[in-house]
Parts: C-alpha cells; structure tokens; sequence
C-alpha cells in the first residue's frame, strides 16, 4: 500500500530554491544584514533609521549618531510617517522591533528596507 508522511524542516536561508527565472516571494527576501558599525552601514548606501523610543537613546555612548530618529510608537499612530524613497536600514535596540517593522514595509510593496540584525545592542558589545 501506498503511505505519505508529513515533516516539518526548516529551510536553510542560504541554500537558492528557486527554478531559474523563478522571482523570490517575501519569505524568501534577505531581511536582515549585519554591519561591524553604523558607518559601514552608511558605506554600504543605507541611510539609518532609528525606531526606539526617546528614553532608549539616553543609554548610547555619546557621540553615537544613528540617523533618522522615528519611535516606533509614533510610527504605528500614524502620527509621522516612514520615508517613503530610499534604502534604509531600520535600527532598535536587539533587532526585533527593527525586523518586525521590516517585513510590514515589505509586505506594502517597500523593498529597500533591512533590518540590523541584534540591533544597537549588537554593535556594542
């Protein structure tokens, strides 16, 4: 008799699935990148985006400029709004906020935008 299983298995992001010709839908999109430093961030064409709440920013080292300031509370009031042109890389603390906003930008036809995988929190340890 013939049977049929069922698994579960996660599919390795590096490896290409794709048929030639074939367009990667959005799970299949690079949603993160990782940078050494804001400034290779900038080198590498982003313009930074950061969506943590004021009080978050008290607990940078001075000095630490990490671009367009847009929390995240505000973002999800509709009382300001993302850039609409350009390619950003949007920042938070640990990469979650960052990552979640990412693919609802994506998911509304923005395909520019990256999330900072770990965040702030990565780049400073």
């Amino acid at each position: 008799s013939f049977a049929t299983s069922h698994i579960k298995a996660a599919r390795d992001p590096a490896c290409n699935h794709l048929t030639p010709g074939q367009r990667p839908d959005a799970a299949q999109v690079q949603l993160e990148v990782e940078f050494a430093s804001l400034d290779e961030a900038r080198g590498a064409g982003f313009e930074l985006v950061d969506v943590r709440e004021a009080w978050e920013l008290t607990e940078d080292p001075p000095g630490m400029d990490t671009g367009l300031h847009l929390p995240l509370s505000e973002l999800l009031s509709g009382r300001i709004i993302f850039p609409a042109q350009g390619r950003h890389l949007v920042l938070c603390a640990h990469g979650v906020r960052s990552l979640s906003l990412t693919e609802h930008l994506r998911e509304h036809g923005r395909t520019e935008v990256y999330s900072m995988r770990g965040g702030i929190a990565a780049l400073l340890r």
